[in-house]
């Protein structure tokens, strides 16, 4: 039988595209993603639109990435600081010096940010980073302000209850699958950058 089920979901391929549009506006040619999971499903739809989008505008894209093998299953949350201090340290020695990096989700970003600020680095000045999914208690402490995409969580489950009413109402419709438009927060953590550096 085929899979039988309604799903609304965060549109994965549209958080990747805003970020990858910010940064070349904000004129980032040379960006890193930093994924310490790259074969969790999400993480790798928005990378894969992200360097998809960043790439078509040419900017240059390289791939920070954690082993498949550091990780098991069910997933964990994202919670091996040393792992992310290592991409962040394997990030800064890259020869192609990225000013920007794109991180696919908060909890990755906000190990970022500890991996920066212990090596003096300062996000926003010396990096610039752009983040997704804009979950306040994981990025209120963090300074200065990210800027992330906000997948609309709460507008996704609002969305998803309104879905199960309406099928208990039309049982026999076929299956619906919603996803929710996400949408850019600007914070501080992209610094514009001139043209003129090569």
């Amino acid at each position: 039988g085929a899979d039988w089920g309604d799903t609304v979901e965060s549109n994965d391929t549209e958080v990747g595209r805003l970020a990858a549009d910010y940064l070349v506006s904000m004129g980032h040619k040379r960006i890193a993603i930093l994924d310490p999971k790259p074969d969790h499903v999400t993480l790798g739809q928005r990378c894969a639109s992200f360097t998809w989008h960043a790439t078509n505008q040419g900017a240059k894209v390289e791939n920070v990435f954690g082993a498949s093998s550091d990780w098991t299953l069910p997933l964990q949350p994202v919670s091996d600081i040393e792992l992310v201090d290592k991409l962040v340290g394997k990030l800064l020695k890259l020869r192609s010096k990225p000013t920007a990096v794109f991180c696919p989700a908060d909890c990755i970003s906000a190990m970022v940010y500890h991996a920066c600020a212990r090596r003096g680095i300062q996000v926003g000045k010396d990096i610039s980073l752009i983040s997704c999914n804009n979950e306040l208690p994981l990025l209120t402490g963090l300074y200065p302000e990210v800027t992330t995409i906000d997948i609309c969580a709460e507008q996704i489950g609002r969305q998803a209850v309104e879905q199960l009413i309406w099928r208990l109402d039309h049982p026999g419709s076929p299956s619906v699958s919603v996803s929710v438009q996400p949408r850019l927060v600007e914070g501080m953590s992209v610094k514009k950058v001139s043209r003129s550096k090569r």
